[in-house]
């Protein structure tokens, strides 16, 4: 199967970024863990979105102003890695963090390159999941993206 690079270059966010609220966008191609993400963050101080793959979870970024990205590795078309080195190279402001069912070198090098800044094995933890996407959100709330808490 041969897989086709698409560029990104005019990708913007035409959304309010500063919004009063967090957004977090979490991409799987699964329902079932779209589902189970829901159901770990419904109560969390962030506004949550979801999308089913990295062309959907590209256009929300754009409309809404999202501030983080939390994306599963394994998926049809675009892979997390994929989406997520594009979100780097055009809006480097969105934090990004990768779930993935196999820790790979080829992924591990990339957390220390910036693609992916947060790397979470799955199944996760759900108290890890909520950690590390509380210390995400914090360390934006500390570069001064304005947030109601």
């Amino acid at each position: 199967m041969q897989t086709r690079e698409r560029r990104w270059p005019a990708l913007r966010i035409t959304g309010a970024m500063n919004a009063a609220v967090i957004r977090v966008l979490f991409v799987d191609d699964d329902p079932l863990v779209r589902s189970a993400l829901r159901r770990v963050v419904r109560n969390e101080d962030y506004e949550c979105w979801f999308a089913g793959d990295g062309e959907q979870a590209l256009s929300i970024v754009a409309e809404e102003g999202i501030h983080v990205v939390v994306s599963d590795q394994d998926m049809p078309g675009m892979s997390g890695l994929q989406l997520l080195t594009v979100l780097r190279e055009t809006l480097p402001l969105v934090a990004r963090v990768l779930l993935t069912g196999q820790v790979r070198r080829e992924l591990i090098e990339p957390v220390g390159g910036t693609v992916v800044q947060r790397l979470l094995g799955k199944p996760w933890e759900n108290a890890e999941l909520r950690a590390v996407i509380a210390d995400v959100v914090a360390t934006l709330r500390d570069c001064g993206v304005p947030t109601a808490a």
